[in-house]
């Protein structure tokens, strides 16, 4: 993503001054623009950036629930089977009948 510079940066194998513009890999453009180091050229660019990314995000933490979700199916199948027996505890106690 191609950003503008407010204020300069320079590191191992680069120096950028105030109001200079480079083509940065978009993670860390978003990080400068987080930090008010730069802010986007075009704000068309850095609007679909930002929704890419936070698709990513998405997939990624459904993937760690997918994954969650196996690793733990036999503990929730068993704390589910306890929760319903104490259900059925409370409906007895209660007079409820189910139909």
């Amino acid at each position: 993503m191609k950003i503008e510079f407010l204020q300069s940066l320079s590191g191992g194998d680069f120096v950028h001054h105030f109001g200079d513009k480079a083509d940065i890999e978009d993670a860390e453009a978003i990080r400068l623009i987080d930090a008010q180091i730069a802010i986007p050229v075009n704000k068309k660019q850095y609007d679909a950036v930002l929704k890419k990314l936070a698709e990513k995000e998405e997939a990624e933490q459904k993937k760690q629930r997918e994954i969650e979700s196996i690793m733990y199916e036999n503990e929730l199948k068993a704390e589910k089977e306890k929760l319903l027996k104490r259900i059925a505890q409370i409906d007895e106690t209660l007079g409820e009948d189910k139909e």
